[in-house]
């Protein structure tokens, strides 16, 4: 599939799957000016490989050439008067860079030893360190404290329901 349509076509086809995943090929054909059977071919190519799964968009980031990351942050923020919802801050400051660089797939808060544990997807280190420099200045800005990046862990493997044993266990 790589040489008939290359990378490129796939990638927007996808795009357009993740803006609504319930869209027809003819409209994606009319929207990105190709052939709706070749929007086709492409969503069933996109669905055997698993990255379409119940039309929900599964990224792979480790084959998209991304490394991912545990972030586990400390802070010693209290809402006292402000009502700052800092997951809201996270996700509107965070969730993905104009680059491309770097995308934050989940959000956890955390009782215990870290406040909050983020898994982002990187290009590479030091698109990392540069998120990580953002995220300390814009949270030290608006929370008015230094946060603390407690941990950075690497993830070799994120486990997804691949599309073939959700089949298995159907039939």
């Amino acid at each position: 599939m790589g040489s008939v349509w290359g990378k490129s076509y796939k990638k927007i086809v996808l795009n357009e799957l993740k803006k609504n995943c319930r869209r027809s090929d003819r409209d994606i054909s009319k929207t990105i000016n190709i052939h709706p059977s070749t929007v086709g071919r492409i969503r069933n190519s996109l669905e055997e490989q698993g990255n379409i799964i119940g039309y929900t968009v599964c990224r792979d980031y480790h084959k998209a050439n991304y490394q991912m990351s545990l972030l586990c942050i400390r802070t010693n923020y209290v809402d006292n008067d402000e009502n700052i919802n800092i997951v809201d801050l996270f996700e509107k400051n965070f969730e993905k860079d104009e680059n491309n660089e770097t995308i934050m797939i989940d959000i956890y808060e955390s009782y215990g030893i870290y406040d909050f544990v983020l898994t982002v997807a990187t290009k590479d280190q030091s698109s990392l360190r540069r998120y990580i420099n953002k995220l300390k200045f814009v949270m030290g800005e608006t929370l008015k404290e230094d946060i603390d990046i407690v941990n950075i862990s690497k993830v070799h493997m994120k486990n997804e329901i691949s599309y073939k044993k959700e089949k298995e266990v159907i039939q």
